[in-house]
């Protein structure tokens, strides 16, 4: 069992400490690829009293019949179907219909929140999460979380990290999907034949900054001006690991802004441009051309990348050996620790067969198989012990380590986001004006202070709009 007891709270930490009880305050996944607009002004168990749908909720049939929404692959897509199927076998007086909406998914979800037609059960956007709380679309779900036998025991999530993500003005509106992280995937071959050990699994042996740049340049090839193999490639919007590895932070957690334009945000998020505008170490757009960022890692294009964890369900398939392991460090080892939510739409005319589902949604039952394929990683604790760990680690799936860079990076030196209201539109400001740096048209300190200034005013409007 990991013991994720935090000596800080998630509002009164100042700096980010990282480390085997520590808890960095926040993150925001920096790489958001647009701004939706406004938001519009264990085991499954039946529920106490024995028909878990609840008579006064089924149709004429005699079955509740709910919608749940999510995005994603089509790969995931079909891991969230097979959930699905074991939730009817286990509620067989339910039925849902699962809605998948990999594109445009916030505007749709909004539109259909609007027209009071939303989906029971839904996805939520970590950074869109305090949002839609602050416009009351999510049912509170405070008393049936705390006193639920299974979910609502004290150890039974990753804590703090869940409740910091999860609990808005002390009040739960729904819980984190997973637990994700970002890592240094590798192609094994391209390494060997290179002569560079693997990145090391155990966070105490990090790479530096400095062995990280060696080793990438060592694996890059050039003939002219065409690039056969990039040895290192870190895309440029996964900057946040780079920023709180180097002592910096996203956000102040006392005044709840954005502090990118500190000088330990500013010089981590110029190391990251860096490599690919001096080290040309990194991918420019140009040479993703022609595939996937996986693709390429499977080709040996690219020799080693940075990624989220639910790449293996990509990877996986491809048929070659990769590995995996923790981060390059700047002053101390660092990754994220996020996912999307799951919550209940508010006004439900279903709420005792939506709370069934969302509460499967939230059990080993549900979570294994996802982790088992690569998608997911786990947040509950019980699969973080030796034998919770046999459930969930699939070697074909799971290179060699795996579950140390779990229990011993994720858990111990993750740092997680914290719900704010409007922190995807200032975010959105930040991601725009960084692309000057990103090409290279301008240094990150020429543009970050009027830059997070800008961002900061935008939250203070958003939070004073709905009153937050």
């Amino acid at each position: 069992m990991v013991n994720m007891q935090d000596t800080e709270r998630r509002l009164g930490v100042e700096t980010p400490v990282v480390g085997r009880s520590r808890r960095a305050v926040i993150w925001q996944l920096a790489s958001i690829a647009g701004m939706s607009g406004t938001l519009f002004a264990a085991c499954a168990s039946p529920l106490p009293g024995g028909d878990a749908a609840g008579s006064k909720e089924a149709g004429a049939d005699g079955i509740v019949h709910l919608q749940k929404m999510a995005w994603g692959s089509a790969l995931e897509k079909e891991s969230i179907e097979k959930g699905i199927a074991l939730f009817h076998e286990q509620q067989p007086k339910i039925r849902v219909e699962y809605l998948h909406q990999p594109d445009a998914y916030d505007d749709k979800l909004q539109a259909l929140l609007a027209a009071g037609t939303a989906p029971d059960v839904f996805k939520v956007a970590g950074n869109l999460y305090a949002d839609y709380i602050a416009v009351n679309a999510l049912m509170d779900v405070t008393d049936r979380v705390l006193k639920d036998s299974v979910i609502g025991k004290p150890d039974y999530f990753l804590q703090p990290f869940e409740r910091e993500r999860s609990t808005f003005n002390g009040k739960w509106y729904g819980v984190g999907s997973t637990a994700q992280e970002r890592l240094l995937f590798y192609n094994v071959e391209s390494l060997k034949q290179a002569g560079v050990t693997p990145p090391p699994v155990d966070p105490g042996q990090a790479w530096t900054w400095s062995d990280f740049q060696q080793f990438a340049r060592r694996m890059t090839v050039r003939n002219g001006d065409v690039t056969q193999k990039l040895g290192g490639h870190w895309p440029n919007g996964d900057y946040g690991p780079a920023v709180v590895s180097n002592g910096g932070r996203i956000i102040d957690g006392k005044t709840m802004r954005f502090a990118l334009d500190e000088p330990a945000a500013i010089d981590a998020i110029q190391k990251v441009a860096d490599l690919t505008l001096k080290e040309r170490v990194s991918a420019t757009a140009d040479d993703i051309k022609g595939g996937t960022e996986v693709q390429h890692l499977s080709t040996g294009k690219f020799s080693m990348m940075v990624g989220g964890n639910w790449l293996l369900l990509d990877l996986a398939p491809l048929g070659f050996k990769y590995g995996a392991g923790v981060l390059p460090k700047l002053n101390r080892p660092a990754t994220t620790m996020a996912s999307s939510s799951t919550a209940i739409w508010k006004a439900t005319p279903k709420p005792e067969a939506a709370w069934s589902l969302f509460r499967f949604l939230n059990t080993d039952d549900y979570q294994i198989p996802l982790v088992q394929k690569g998608l997911w990683n786990p947040s509950h604790t019980s699969l973080l012990s030796t034998v919770g760990v046999k459930k969930w680690f699939n070697p074909t799936v799971h290179p060699e380590g795996y579950d140390r860079l779990v229990i011993d990076y994720m858990a111990k030196f993750g740092y997680a986001d914290i719900p704010m209201v409007g922190v995807r539109k200032g975010m959105a400001v930040i991601s725009e004006d960084l692309k000057q740096v990103w090409a290279g048209k301008a240094a990150a300190a020429d543009v970050l202070k009027d830059s997070v200034s800008r961002a900061n005013k935008v939250l203070e409007l958003e939070q004073a709009r709905v009153g937050k």
